[in-house]
């Protein structure tokens, strides 16, 4: 089979995140799995909004899925998307260890940060375990170049390949203007709706800042979910408090297809305040600089690598004041929020278009089959 370009793609296991539900993991599975031209098989392994009963139903499913597949003999390849937690992490030693019996390759595509840092918070035995199956991955793929030092310790068994993020490639087929609004300055947040994501940051700074006598609204989309902080359940209520008392906060719910083109193109400044314990390379920001916002994020894991003074800002984690103060700064320099809205644009356009990521994981699959087949 002859794919783009003349690269010969062979029959490939995909083994990840399918949305529903929708999260920077998942779509990018998606992603990869949707546009993969040829012959290709799928084990979907989201269960993120599954009770603790359905999960452990659906990991067993999962479990005899991977079984059933180890006697397909056509699967050349696995492009595994890895998984950050202790028990979705058991899922992917589990399949490694099976599917290394017959001496199939392995692409193990980890989209979260701090995967040594994970390994290295694990009980003793079971680091021990999940590092004797890891070593046995033939490549792992990272999103940014500065995050090939977390493999370090799998050096001399595996190779790394750096693959950047993407933004959705219905973007594309719009036309931003700039500027985008006459009078108003819209302030937006567009992910799900978590503590650690800096939801409540970003509300407590627009607080602050719209009795200022400016006319600006506070634009929000995304579902709730819970992290080690907050239920899922806390945060919806703690959110519609702040509904309740500032009409100029509205909020979309979760948005898909023209309804996110919609709201992304109406946004001038995109608002991230993240401490996310496994942040990396968020989608949605790359999604609102094609689109034509202004990032305000933070200095946490790698976001600093990805936004510089030319994209925007990145403040101090968890701090209300310097998001305040960042949202004050563009706003009062309407010329400067222009001049990066359009480099934003030109920037993400160049950069993170969804033909590279694609290009780039078809290369990978294919050197990891030649390479498996020399050594046959």
């Amino acid at each position: 089979m002859v794919g783009r370009k003349g690269i010969t793609l062979p029959k490939i296991l995909f083994v990840g995140p399918y949305p529903p539900p929708v999260n920077g993991q998942s779509n990018a599975f998606k992603m990869a799995y949707d546009h993969y031209e040829f012959s290709k098989l799928l084990i979907n392994q989201n269960f993120e909004k599954l009770s603790k009963f359905h999960k452990l139903f659906s990991t067993l499913h999962v479990f005899g899925l991977y079984i059933k597949s180890f006697f397909d003999f056509s699967i050349e390849v696995i492009y595994l998307s890895g998984s950050r937690s202790l028990l979705g992490a058991f899922k992917d030693v589990v399949l490694i260890l099976i599917f290394k019996l017959r001496g199939i390759p392995i692409i193990n595509h980890v989209h979260a940060a701090n995967f040594d840092q994970f390994l290295n918070g694990l009980p003793f035995l079971v680091k021990q375990i999940y590092l004797y199956a890891f070593k046995k991955v033939d490549v792992f793929i990272c999103l940014l170049e500065e995050m090939q030092m977390e493999y370090l310790k799998f050096s001399s068994t595996s190779k790394t390949f750096v693959v950047h993020n993407f933004y959705d490639p219905i973007l594309d087929k719009v036309e931003v203007v700039i500027p985008k609004h006459n009078d108003v300055v819209i302030i937006s947040y567009f992910s799900n709706l978590m503590f650690s994501k800096g939801i409540f940051i970003l509300l407590d700074a627009f607080e602050l800042i719209h009795n200022h006598d400016l006319n600006i609204e506070l634009h929000i989309a995304g579902g709730f979910s819970d992290d080690e902080f907050m239920t899922r359940k806390e945060v919806q209520i703690k959110f519609e408090e702040y509904l309740k008392r500032n009409s100029r906060i509205k909020y979309f719910g979760s948005v898909y297809d023209n309804q996110k083109i919609g709201f992304l193109l109406n946004s001038d400044l995109f608002v991230l305040p993240t401490f996310y314990k496994s942040e990396a390379f968020p989608i949605s920001i790359l999604e609102a600089m094609r689109t034509g916002s202004c990032i305000i994020t933070t200095q946490h894991h790698y976001l600093p690598n990805l936004i510089s003074e030319r994209n925007g800002q990145c403040v101090k984690c968890k701090s209300v004041i310097d998001v305040s103060n960042a949202l004050l700064f563009y706003i009062d320099r309407p010329e400067l929020l222009k001049a990066i809205q359009e480099y934003n644009i030109n920037y993400a356009t160049e950069s993170f278009n969804v033909s590279f990521y694609l290009e780039k994981i078809d290369q990978i699959i294919e050197h990891v089959r030649l390479s498996n087949r020399s050594k046959l």
